[in-house]
């Protein structure tokens, strides 16, 4: 049992019977508010979407694609919910052939990327 809360009233529709079993991104109602003029309206973004940071290897000037700090860059994006590939971009990591790396900097990334790891399990920990 869910209990599905809303700041206005209006005529709630279950777009799922009793007792389905739901998914991440599942829409499970509709609320069809008594006083429709409290909506924002949402429209289609429109302009440039440009959420890189000083941190995202893809904006430094001496990172070429393919390098260690955008594969680490990757799998960093895949831990944080993004869809990728991590079987290759491990063994991209581990075993670099367009970069000449020392393996202690290798080592010091996939630490990073395995302390990241276990922060994130630690949030499912019971």
């Amino acid at each position: 049992i869910m209990q599905l809360s809303a700041g206005e009233s209006g005529k709630l529709q279950h777009n799922l019977a009793g007792g389905s079993i739901i998914k991440t991104g599942d829409l499970l109602a509709r609320l069809e508010l008594d006083d429709p003029s409290k909506t924002t309206k949402i429209l289609p973004f429109e302009g440039k979407l440009d959420i890189r940071s000083s941190q995202d290897p893809l904006t430094t000037n001496n990172t070429a694609p393919g390098s260690l700090d955008l594969t680490a860059y990757k799998l960093s994006l895949i831990m944080d919910g993004f869809q990728g590939s991590v079987g290759s971009l491990v063994q991209k990591l581990a075993a670099p052939t367009d970069s000449n790396a020392p393996p202690t900097e290798i080592i010091s990334r996939m630490a990073n990327l395995l302390q990241q790891f276990v922060q994130v399990e630690k949030c499912f920990d019971t």
